[in-house]
């Protein structure tokens, strides 16, 4: 599956919220997991700063879509973030 996190999250209004890019926001967080598998996640977060688009099999959709659930991201940002996966 393909995962293309190449966007700017938006408001509740729909509007992009500036200076704000999905991709860069997640690269982060996998970068600077405590838990995990570590050599997987920098992988994907230097995929995902270098504005790259997954290719993830299903047991990797799955591993993603674990970390980003168990992430402290808003609402606004979580639910942005997994339908992603809805999209297959």
């Amino acid at each position: 599956m393909k995962i293309d996190f190449n966007f700017e999250f938006k408001d509740l209004d729909g509007n992009a919220i500036a200076q704000f890019h999905a991709g860069k926001t997640v690269s982060h967080n996998l970068a600077n997991s405590q838990s995990g598998d570590a050599v997987k996640f920098y992988g994907w977060a230097l995929k995902l700063h270098a504005l790259e688009v997954l290719d993830l099999d299903d047991s990797d959709v799955q591993t993603f879509k674990s970390f980003i659930e168990a992430q402290q991201f808003t609402a606004l940002v979580k639910v942005q973030l997994l339908k992603i996966f809805d999209k297959k």
